[in-house]
Formats: structure tokens, C-alpha cells, sequence
């Protein structure tokens, strides 16, 4: 009975849900119409006399009431710049880049290691950098010199030297992104003459060596060479190790931190320059009297060929390097001309290592006492070469004693002709490169003076106030332009269709660093100067109109004559 009670007090309930009619409390109807159609006018009647009559209930808002077809507008805009950049990583690097940066710790060898196949360009500032904050970086990655050599490692990072060359190149082009597009822009407008410097090349290997020669490279304008010599004694401290005595770096104008490649000599190079018609050929010639020819496509710049004592290296200094167009073969060829410390003029062909053949070697007769009837031989010490662009086989040579002699590569016996103007040694000479005939030469006299091979005298002379001409680089656009690097720590740009006496624009910096070299870009109004502090400063001359003039190599010539023609009348 219990139980019947029970269920009797919990009985079921059905619930029953159904949807009620719609009631609709207020609608209006909107109502839309063209501008162009006959109910527009109608329409916006009323909707004024309702916004008259509620204004505070109504917005103007506007409607697309059609659906236009898209249409396609060509406009002319900045050309976007833009660099694609690819990095590759394997299994292993991506599971190391989403673990848990407090479980993972890698440990590298030295930086050196690294460096053996990392690109040259990866930087080795590492040493500046406190080790702490690599300690305490999320990736815990160990650079310091102190750190555990591990092969396995290595092994596991080889795409890490390309990564960094990738990164390091973002970075500078990121620092210097507005200097390298000035550099590479046309020539901006400018009622003023000016040299507005550009970049500054320098590192932690070229720290207060003086930059004794430059060269740029003839087909690939962004690339230039720099010739080091040695530490001085006093800033040896500031080198962990023992430097190199001498040094070559092949700089990018793309990055100006770090050089490209980093050639370390025995001896200091005095000269460099690059090939004309191998543009990855870098002939030097050494203070011991040696010439070396270097292969720049590897990163280890393989030296190809080096003379020695016994295949007929020089007694002394090297004064200059060239590569001069061979006129003695069928085919088109270059060949390597050196001058140094005893009177010889030597050609080198490679071919065997380095075959070298005298062109000429310049003597000089001494005469002692009032009778004169003592007599001495003795050689001439050249500092200087350089050949006429028109005709491969004359040359001009500058002595020790202030002479220029004129050679021919086909007469092997004397000098052709003997110019006398300088009363010390002469430092540098330079072919036009557009006029032929015409050089140019500098001395430690302090003047400079513009020759031609069919005179006597110079056409135009140029004068310092207690300072050197130690380099001269005649530009290879405008044909009445040229730099000159001074002792004074300036280099001045001439240019003799404006004034024949004073320069027009010079570079100046704030350290007074004497200028030791200059050369000219072969395509831009723009050069390069080194100094004994180890910086070479790239810089660009505005301003002068015939650098911006785009005239063709003829039009410069005759140009050139015109202008060497008003001030041989002046005089």
C-alpha cells in the first residue's frame, strides 16, 4: 500500500509549447530612388519636411545603391625596392627554434672555427660584445672565447655562416640605406661645388694601418681594393695576437663593416690594382721588392703567381704596380709592369708561375770635381708608372730626383724623352684617360703640373702651401677633373675649365689624417680616399657641371684640348 501511495504522489506533467502569432508594432516602408529619376524630387520633398519636423530623429548617412563594375588605373609611381631573402633550416634547427628556451643550451667552438666556412662577410665583432649578454640571451648560445670545441656542433650549424652573411647585409644596408642610394643615384643639382662624403670603411683589422693604395674594380663599380701597412708600434696593444705586416681587403659598397675578402701578407703591399679584363685578378707589389697576382673568387684568395729573388724580384721598395694591353701578341692580352728601387722597368706574363722581362732600366751618370773626369753610375730610384690609353706601348716614369722620363716598350735601350720641372721626388703620374697624350703628375715638392708627351714644359702647373701631392686620379667622366690626395690631411678636386689654379671642392675630416690614395669610380662622379688612420672615406662631387654633363668620350676630348688650349694663350 506504501508503494501505490508513492506513486500516486508523484504524478507526470506534459508540457506543451507553441508559437504565437506575430504582432507587428510599427513599420515603415523606405523608400529609394535615382538622382536621375522623376521620383528623386518627390523623395527628397518629404525628406526634408520630416527632418523640419523631427530633427533630432534623423542622420544623413549615404547609400551605394548600384553595384559598379571595377575599373582598372594605370598611375606612375616610385619604383618600391624590395629584397628577397631565403634561409634554409633543416628538422633538427626548427625542433631546437620551438623548444623550451630553458631546456635548450648550445654550445659553439670559437668563432674562428666558424669563420673557416662562414662567407667573409659574417662579421667577427663577437669580441666586442659581453659575454653576459649572450649568457642571458633566450637562445643561450655561448660565443665567448672560452668556449668548449665541439665538432658535432659545427656540423649541425653549417648553413650558420650563411644566415649570418644574410643577416649582417640587412643590417648595414638598413644603417646605410640613404648613403648607398646617394651613391648610386644620378648627380643631384647644385649651384655650389662640394664633396659630400658618403661612407666610411673601416674594421677591427685595418684599425690604424695606413691605406697605402686603392684601386676599384673596373667592372664591378661596387667593389674596390685597399692596400695596408703595418701597426704601428704604438696601437699593437689595442691587437690580441700578432698582426699581419701587411694587408689587402676587397670592400663592397653594400657593406661597409666588413670587407669581403681579407688577404694577410708577409710584407706590407705598396701598390695594388685590379685587372682590366679579369676583374677577379689583383696584382700587389711588396715593400720587399716582391709582385703577387691573387685569385679573389675563393675566400681564401688563393695568390696564383709570386716572384722571388731568383725569378727576378725587385732590390727594394715597389713604387707602383699596372696592368698595361700588350701590343706584342695576336690576341688580346695584359700583362703586369712594375717599377721600384733600381731603374728597372719589368714586365711580368704568367705563364709558368711569373715570367718577367726588363723593358728598361734607367741609369744616371754622377760627375765628381771641377775637371769633371770622375764619374759614377748609379740607378734610378722610380716611384711611379703609368700608360698612354691610346697607345699601349708609351709610358711615363717618375724618379726619386723630380725627373719624368718617357718610354716606349719598343725601345728597351734609354728613355725617349727626359722632363725636367719637379725638384723632388716625384710620387704620382696619371694618364688621361679620355685625352691622349696628356698626364698629370704630382710631387712631394708640393706641386703638380699637367704634361704632354710632344713638349718640353709643362701646360698647367698646381701648387700647395706645405703639403704633398702623395696620389692624383684623373676622372674618368669629365675630362677637365681630377682628385689628388694631400699630406695636409685634404683631398682637393681641380677642375681646369673653371679655375686653373685653385682647387673648386676638397674633402676634409675631422681627424687631419694625412690622404695617402685616391681613385675614381669608372662609372659615377664619385671616389674614394684612404688615410694612415686605415678609414677609406667614400665621397661624391656635386655640383660641377661637366661631371653631370653626359657627354660622350669625344665631346670630352675636344673639350678637353679647348680648355688646355685657353690657358696655354694665357700664358
Amino acid at each position: 500500500m506504501e508503494q501505490d501511495s508513492n506513486k500516486q504522489a508523484e504524478p507526470e506533467v506534459n508540457i506543451y509549447l507553441s508559437e504565437t502569432p506575430t504582432i507587428s508594432l510599427f513599420c515603415q516602408q523606405s523608400s529609394v530612388a535615382s538622382l536621375a529619376s522623376a521620383e528623386a524630387e518627390t523623395l527628397k520633398t518629404s525628406n526634408e519636411r520630416y527632418h523640419t519636423y523631427q530633427p533630432t530623429s534623423t542622420q544623413d548617412r549615404g547609400n551605394l545603391t548600384f553595384h559598379l563594375f571595377t575599373k582598372n588605373k594605370d598611375t606612375q609611381t616610385d619604383k618600391v625596392i624590395k629584397n628577397d631573402v631565403q634561409i634554409q633550416l633543416d628538422s633538427h634547427q626548427l625542433i631546437l627554434t620551438n623548444s623550451n628556451p630553458l631546456e635548450r643550451k648550445i654550445k659553439h667552438g670559437p668563432l674562428d672555427r666558424l669563420r673557416e666556412d662562414c662567407h667573409p662577410l659574417a662579421s667577427n665583432q663577437w669580441q666586442s660584445t659581453p659575454e653576459k649578454t649572450l649568457l642571458d640571451s633566450s637562445a643561450r648560445i655561448d660565443f665567448g672565447p672560452n668556449s668548449k670545441e665541439s665538432d658535432q656542433t659545427l656540423q649541425q650549424f653549417k648553413d650558420f655562416g650563411h644566415s649570418l652573411f644574410v643577416i649582417e647585409r640587412m643590417v648595414q644596408q638598413n644603417i646605410h640605406l640613404e648613403k648607398i642610394l646617394a651613391y648610386s643615384s644620378p648627380n643631384c643639382t647644385s649651384d655650389t661645388q662640394n664633396v659630400e662624403n658618403l661612407l666610411k670603411f673601416h674594421c677591427s683589422q685595418t684599425f690604424s694601418r695606413p691605406v697605402t693604395d686603392l684601386s676599384f674594380n673596373y667592372q664591378s663599380v661596387n667593389f674596390f681594393a685597399a692596400a695596408y701597412g703595418e701597426v704601428p708600434e704604438n696601437m699593437l696593444s689595442q691587437y690580441q695576437g700578432e698582426p699581419s705586416t701587411g694587408l689587402i681587403c676587397v670592400w663592397n659598397i653594400l657593406n661597409p663593416g666588413q670587407p669581403e675578402r681579407i688577404i694577410e701578407t708577409a710584407s706590407v703591399p705598396k701598390s695594388i690594382v685590379f685587372s682590366d679584363g679579369v676583374p677577379y685578378l689583383i696584382a700587389a707589389g711588396f715593400a720587399d721588392g716582391s709582385i703577387g697576382l691573387y685569385d679573389i673568387r675563393n675566400i681564401k684568395c688563393e695568390c696564383i703567381a709570386m716572384s722571388t729573388v731568383e725569378t727576378g724580384s725587385h732590390e727594394g721598395d715597389v713604387g707602383e704596380v699596372v696592368f698595361q694591353q700588350r701590343t706584342d701578341t695576336r690576341v688580346r692580352s695584359e700583362a703586369i709592369v712594375s717599377v721600384a728601387a733600381g731603374g728597372r722597368v719589368t714586365q711580368w706574363t704568367v705563364a709558368n708561375g711569373l715570367e718577367h722581362k726588363d723593358l728598361v732600366t734607367l741609369k744616371k751618370l754622377k760627375t765628381a770635381g771641377s775637371d769633371g773626369d770622375t764619374q759614377t753610375l748609379r740607378y734610378e730610384d722610380l716611384h711611379c708608372v703609368s700608360f698612354s690609353t691610346s697607345q699601349p706601348n708609351i709610358y711615363v716614369v717618375g724618379s726619386e730626383d723630380g725627373a719624368l722620363f718617357v718610354c716606349d716598350t719598343q725601345y728597351n735601350e734609354d728613355f725617349v724623352q727626359k722632363l725636367l720641372f719637379h725638384y723632388r721626388s716625384v710620387l704620382t703620374v696619371k694618364f688621361s684617360p679620355i685625352a691622349p697624350n696628356w698626364f698629370i703628375s704630382g710631387s712631394c715638392d708640393g706641386s703638380a703640373a699637367i704634361w704632354n708627351t710632344q713638349r718640353q714644359t709643362p701646360v698647367s702647373v698646381f701648387y700647395l702651401n706645405k703639403a704633398n701631392f702623395n696620389s692624383i686620379s684623373w676622372s674618368p667622366i669629365s675630362s677637365t677633373v681630377f682628385a689628388a690626395a694631400c699630406s695636409d690631411g685634404e683631398c682637393r678636386i681641380w677642375d681646369v675649365s673653371v679655375d686653373s689654379v685653385d682647387p673648386i671642392a676638397k674633402l676634409s675630416t675631422y681627424e687631419k689624417k694625412e690622404f695617402t690614395a685616391v681613385d675614381w669610380s669608372p662609372k659615377l662622379p664619385v671616389f674614394i680616399a684612404g688615410s694612415t688612420s686605415g678609414v677609406v672615406y667614400l665621397s661624391k662631387v656635386v655640383g660641377i657641371a661637366s661631371l653631370a654633363s653626359g657627354k660622350t668620350r669625344e665631346e670630352e676630348k675636344a673639350r678637353f684640348e679647348s680648355v688646355i688650349q685657353t690657358i696655354s694663350n694665357q700664358e
